[in-house]
């Protein structure tokens, strides 16, 4: 698939300006912006412009275990394992930028 930069979409939720401030608080490069777009886009319903968190775990051949279940589940406000860019950016950088001490932590915390 043709790399896709991040253009800011107001109409289409978690493309919006909302998704601009966030990416300043996290000091997100452009460069940054667009990767993790391009990363988006290859689940990305073009339709619904969500992804399924299920299926990102599954098309990378990664186990959606317990840990990875109980995080996105908090960061999923509405409850319905899908995600829009802002979310799947917010929850993607948490999720990498955390040690797994720090992870585990997080996790056993929520029961």
């Amino acid at each position: 698939a043709a790399f896709r930069n991040y253009t800011r979409k107001d109409n289409i939720p978690g493309q919006g300006k909302q998704l601009l401030a966030v990416s300043r608080i996290l000091k997100l490069k452009n460069i940054d912006l667009d990767r993790i777009f391009h990363e988006f886009c290859k689940y990305e319903d073009p339709e619904t412009h969500l992804t399924d968190i299920k299926v990102i775990f599954r098309l990378n051949r990664v186990p959606y275990g317990l840990c990875a279940k109980i995080f996105f589940q908090v960061l999923d406000k509405t409850k319905s394992e899908h995600m829009d860019f802002l979310q799947f950016l917010v929850s993607f950088w948490s999720f990498l930028s955390l040690d797994e001490k720090a992870l585990s932590s997080f996790c056993f915390s929520q029961f």
